[in-house]
């Protein structure tokens, strides 16, 4: 079928967005030219439309007719916002990560102690770290799919979270999402998961917005390899504004890797 996209106003205000947000996105080199083929094939194709049968039920052109700025790096608010939030929220016995803003933050998070072949760190570690393996496969979904090229182009953080063979973890990881802002704000997000060989892991994902939190336009993703007779169990939890848009995509992988 040959698709046609259509270009608009929201598309060309992304072009900016992207242009002011450029200094502020982890990674150099090979990284940055990654996000510039990105963002070029997001911005050759624009966003998705009505008559494309994937869209048929989602106007992103009506959604996102307002291009919302990259959200700042959470303040002492936003992260106090956030605490609040996470106790309304609590999911008991998990390993919590949690994202404020879009920005991995450390501090709210469950990273002390990790079990034996399990290892955490947030995208922005992985990305500016030179990680060449791991930052081939953090970029290596379709950018055919121009939504999918917008988050490579604009992602900021996320975690990245690597099992090792024959580990299976009791503990469920639980990613939670927040929103901590009150300033309508935009936040990109790509998080991965690695299985090896016989692991296993439950991995709880939510999305939720403090008070204060609602207008605001979250693009998540998450990118899973899964080894050879492991096992992934997976929930998503959704509490977030009425007033808010989520695109949010999944890219899994099985078996040997």
């Amino acid at each position: 079928m040959n698709v046609v996209l259509a270009k608009t106003e929201t598309g060309r205000a992304l072009s900016d967005a992207f242009a002011v947000a450029r200094d502020r996105l982890p990674g150099a080199g090979k990284v940055l030219e990654q996000r510039r083929q990105a963002f070029d094939a997001y911005e050759s194709a624009g966003l998705p439309h009505r008559r494309i049968e994937e869209w048929k039920y989602t106007d992103l052109r009506m959604l996102m007719r307002e291009v919302l700025p990259l959200a700042p790096a959470p303040d002492a608010k936003a992260l106090k916002n956030a605490e609040a939030a996470l106790k309304r929220h609590k999911v008991r016995g998990t390993r919590r990560l949690v994202l404020v803003d879009g920005v991995f933050a450390p501090k709210l998070s469950d990273t002390a102690d990790l079990e034996k072949g399990l290892a955490i760190r947030s995208l922005r570690e992985v990305l500016e770290a030179g990680d060449a393996a791991l930052q081939a496969q953090l970029f290596s979904p379709d950018i055919s799919n121009p939504m999918v090229a917008l988050n490579s182009a604009m992602a900021t953080d996320g975690a990245v979270i690597e099992i090792a063979d024959g580990t299976v973890l009791t503990q469920p990881l639980h990613v939670v999402h927040i929103a901590g802002g009150t300033v309508p704000a935009a936040m990109f997000t790509r998080s991965m998961l690695r299985l090896g060989r016989d692991a296993g892991v439950t991995l709880v994902e939510s999305y939720i917005a403090a008070d204060g939190a609602k207008t605001y336009q979250a693009h998540d993703s998450l990118i899973v390899a899964i080894g050879d007779n492991s096992r992934l169990d997976k929930v998503r939890l959704v509490g977030e504004s009425s007033e808010s848009v989520k695109i949010f995509y999944a890219v899994m992988r099985l078996g040997s890797h």
